[in-house]
């Protein structure tokens, strides 16, 4: 899915946009344009009806009740709750192309769910990823398909981006940690511990090691577990032997 513009667009217009882009219109059918539309406008209703008097309190109060199975709750609820988190912390609402993105990740069936996106710099990366995690997290809250990784294309942006979304996944009570920082790169132990959180973000490196030290040496260092799905940012630099 190629980026609409870099100017705010309405989500017709992002649509009609990837439409005409030769690469997004092979992943966009009508169908499932028209229910991308649908699920914005769902957002907006459900962030107008009930999200925007929430707390920060209200928030966990919704998220642990999500988390043990009190109400239905769909995609459209959860980016109306997150909408008004970000209001609540930046002062501004998400974009209409950041909530389509999300929803593109979410919604769209292809082969293993793989799927992919070019988001311009400054249209919100970071943002959307977190959103994409967090749901991922509370979808599969009570199964073994919890954890998600996130893949940087460096240890530096790994800890950058934990230490500038970290507000995000405080909010819904979701543990995001890396594996790469300058403490758990001289213990094992601790790496070990970061292995129960929710979301880690590292570089592809780090990972390939602690399953390798875990594989061979004995030392159990993912707690024998892997990620349910992942997200690679930058896909490109994968291509690139560092």
């Amino acid at each position: 899915m190629q980026n609409a513009s870099q100017t705010d667009l309405t989500v017709d217009e992002i649509l009609d946009a990837l439409k005409r882009d030769p690469l997004s219109a092979k992943q966009f059918s009508i169908s499932s344009a028209s229910r991308i539309r649908n699920s914005v406008k769902a957002v907006w209703e459900n962030y107008r009806s009930t999200a925007k008097s929430f707390t920060f309190e209200d928030v966990k109060k919704w998220s642990l009740n999500v988390k043990v199975g009190s109400f239905v709750w769909n995609v459209e609820d959860f980016l109306a709750v997150a909408s008004r988190v970000i209001e609540l912390k930046k002062k501004y609402l998400p974009r209409d192309v950041q909530l389509v993105a999300v929803l593109a990740f979410l919604q769209q069936k292809t082969d293993r769910n793989r799927q992919m996106a070019q988001i311009s710099t400054g249209e919100g990366k970071t943002l959307i990823t977190a959103l994409v995690a967090i749901y991922h997290v509370l979808k599969h809250w009570h199964t073994k398909e919890r954890r998600i990784d996130i893949i940087t294309s460096s240890p530096v942006l790994a800890e950058a981006n934990v230490a500038e979304i970290q507000w995000l996944y405080k909010a819904f009570e979701v543990e995001v940690t890396n594996n790469c920082d300058a403490k758990c790169a001289t213990s094992n132990e601790l790496k070990r511990e970061r292995y129960n959180s929710d979301v880690i973000y590292g570089d592809l490196s780090n990972f390939m090691r602690d399953v390798l030290v875990t594989l061979y040496f004995d030392r159990d260092i993912t707690r024998n577990t892997t990620a349910a799905a992942g997200v690679i940012d930058e896909v490109d630099s994968m291509l690139l032997d560092k």
